[in-house]
């Protein structure tokens, strides 16, 4: 089973003791009906007084291995929970970015995984149970008549032929409402986010409308199929216990299974004390069944995370240092792109289906001011997320030489710093510790220190104008401080002072620095003043000109 796996993955022992208890209390609860069964019908005095101590000692094992069970699996569960948000967060963490932007059509279908998940995974304690104890009641069954057995087995095989039929169509069943919950996930997450967009255009706000209800819809529909199909299922085992374990226990020939007066009565004791349990059992599995889709998809994307992770990491999944030290201003001499491209999928609804950026051979030299510069969809973010070792490319990157590998990616990117457009913003600063007056400063630089304020270890009220967001942006990425500093259009947002505070003081004092610039820039006003001008055109290099001093010391 496919939730087992997925908690086997936490505690496999834990689990099989689980497993085993819980079977155990069923094969109690089938033992005590054998012993109510087996003194009915002794003959000898004194005996009663035996079984009756027998009966209660397996009445309180029983109990308390069902208690145990019960409570032990939730544990467990909770504690797996914990672990798949752990495990999520670290394969999140190293997975490659382009992964992670595939990831949001299945986001929604995991987070429901993981709900339906919670609620059906005590299912599996009661499963376990009444399976262990109709097993041991068919050797109850067997000690009072082998026609007895025979009945009660092909009243189970017709009941299991059906369900097997049944299970193979809740199964896709599962599967397609877990479509369409992440698909209603997806749509209200589209209808929050552009909600200003759509108060002021009321087509659109009413075809989105019409998509909501329609993934609503569908999720409702696919709730009513299902409780349908398992009605259907639960009707069809009651009239097939009722009539072929009733009927021919009582009312055949006792030529052919007909048990007789004694024995059938006996026997239909049993059957009517094995209604619970077995019916138990039939109305557990639809809701194993909805668990296995569940876990199956929560699977899924972690599988999907640990293969893409495996591209770009070492053979023991984990980013790795090479363990050189590098400090200061000399963390490299050149950058270099030999050949290096990358294409996006063609699938549907996917950000520029095909389209290709690359192969590029670039050179980037330390302390060079850099603009990159051309069409909208010409390749330059991609050419960003190339660089910094965001997206998995064909070609190599060369560092002073030596290619970026698995095992050197990461302090490659502990190069930069960057900004990109619709950057997050955090409210602290993880990883730095600096005086409360240099971020002030900073603030107070760039003009948001009356609608920002750092109290020492966050920043507060950071709910801002897209052209405060760059700002406090941009205030971050200098407080890291790192050697190279890659901006995507920050004065996009920007009014004209800053946008010609950034051109005219900004970026030559972080080169003056030593740092090296890379600045996505469409105002060829200030193209003349770049050391290194690079132009796309449909994903390739049309311009890579050189024309300043390869670095700018004072």
């Amino acid at each position: 089973m496919i939730v087992l796996r997925l908690m086997r993955r936490h505690d496999d022992a834990r689990v099989l003791r689980i497993v085993v208890v819980s079977a155990v209390g069923g094969l109690l609860a089938a033992g005590t009906v054998a012993t109510a069964n087996f003194a009915s019908n002794s003959e000898r005095s004194g005996a009663s007084l035996g079984l009756g101590l027998a009966f209660l000692a397996a009445l309180a094992i029983m109990f308390l291995s069902n208690r145990w069970s019960a409570r032990a699996i939730v544990e467990v569960y909770e504690e797996v929970q914990q672990t798949l948000r752990a495990d999520l967060a670290k394969s999140l963490r190293n997975a490659p970015l382009r992964a992670v932007e595939r990831l949001r059509d299945e986001r929604g279908r995991a987070i429901g995984a993981l709900t339906s998940l919670s609620t059906a995974v005590t299912q599996l304690v009661t499963l376990v149970q009444q399976a262990a104890f109709l097993v041991c009641m068919s050797l109850v069954i067997a000690t009072v008549s082998l026609k007895a057995l025979l009945i009660w087995l092909i009243t189970g095989v017709a009941i299991g032929y059906w369900l097997s039929k049944s299970l193979r169509t809740l199964g896709p069943l599962h599967a397609r409402q877990s479509e369409h919950a992440g698909a209603l996930h997806t749509t209200v997450e589209e209808l929050l986010d552009g909600f200003k967009q759509l108060k002021l255009d009321p087509v659109a706000s009413e075809v989105i409308t019409r998509e909501v209800h329609a993934a609503s819809s569908s999720l409702y529909r696919g709730h009513i199929d299902l409780a349908m199909e398992s009605d259907r299922d639960y009707l069809i085992a009651n009239t097939l216990f009722y009539s072929l374990g009733f009927g021919l226990a009582v009312f055949a020939p006792q030529s052919s299974l007909g048990l007789g007066p004694l024995v059938g009565y006996e026997v239909t004791i049993l059957l009517a004390l094995s209604i619970g349990p077995l019916f138990g059992f039939l109305q557990a599995l639809p809701t194993v069944s909805e668990a296995e889709s569940a876990a199956g998809t929560i699977l899924e994307v972690l599988d999907g995370l640990a293969v893409a992770q495996a591209d770009v990491t070492g053979d023991d999944g984990e980013e790795r240092d090479d363990g050189q030290e590098r400090d200061g201003g000399e963390e490299f001499s050149t950058l270099e792109l030999c050949g290096v491209e990358f294409r996006y999928e063609a699938r549907r609804g996917g950000p520029l289906p095909g389209f290709c950026v690359g192969p590029l051979d670039l050179t980037l030299r330390r302390g060079e001011l850099v603009f990159i510069t051309g069409g909208n969809g010409s390749g330059k973010t991609t050419l960003m997320k190339m660089l910094l070792g965001l997206y998995p490319v064909g070609g190599k990157i060369r560092w002073d030489g030596r290619v970026v590998r698995g095992d050197r990616l990461a302090r490659y990117r502990g190069l930069f710093t960057a900004i990109f457009g619709g950057q997050f913003l955090f409210d602290r600063l993880y990883g730095l510790e600096l005086p409360r007056e240099r971020v002030d400063a900073l603030l107070d630089r760039f003009g948001i220190a009356d609608v920002v304020q750092f109290d020492g270890t966050r920043f507060k009220n950071l709910e801002l104008s897209s052209g405060q967001r760059m700002r406090l942006a941009m205030v971050v990425a200098l407080l890291e401080d790192r050697p190279v500093c890659v901006f995507d259009e920050w004065t996009a947002n920007q009014d004209p002072k800053s946008t010609w505070m950034y051109y005219d003081t900004l970026l030559p004092e972080l080169v003056r620095e030593g740092k090296t610039v890379i600045a996505v820039s469409h105002d060829d006003r200030f193209f003349a003043r770049a050391d290194h001008l690079i132009q796309l055109d449909r994903g390739r290099v049309a311009v890579d000109r050189h024309q300043g001093p390869p670095s700018r010391d004072s």
